[in-house]
């Protein structure tokens, strides 16, 4: 039996048990990609606006004016994102309060 220093783990252990419900992940994932596309979106216009050739106070307010409607379309996700995160940690902490040990009287 070859010696290594890895201890053997057995396949139970190895298995992912999420503590999350497959409706909040895919909540999460399509949040995520929401923001994904608003910031990609808002990059190429951001670039596109760089491109012009425009005094720089004009320009200077169109990026200005850029940032936040991207910042003002991005809120509701983040706000869904933080709501998300919220139902994340009470799941976990019920999993945890769950599945903690029974107090031992000594």
């Amino acid at each position: 039996m070859p010696r290594t220093s890895v201890p053997e783990r057995s396949p139970a252990l190895l298995t992912h048990i999420p503590w999350y419900s497959d409706d909040l992940l895919c909540q999460l994932q399509t949040t995520l990609a929401a923001l994904g596309d608003i910031d990609a979106h808002y990059e190429i216009e951001r670039q596109r606006l760089e491109a012009q050739r425009e005094s720089e106070p004009v320009a200077s307010q169109k990026v200005t004016d850029l940032e936040h409607r991207r910042w003002m379309e991005r809120e509701p996700y983040v706000q869904r994102l933080a709501e998300i995160h919220h139902r994340m940690m009470a799941a976990m902490t019920f999993q945890d309060i769950c599945t903690a040990p029974e107090p031992q009287d000594g």
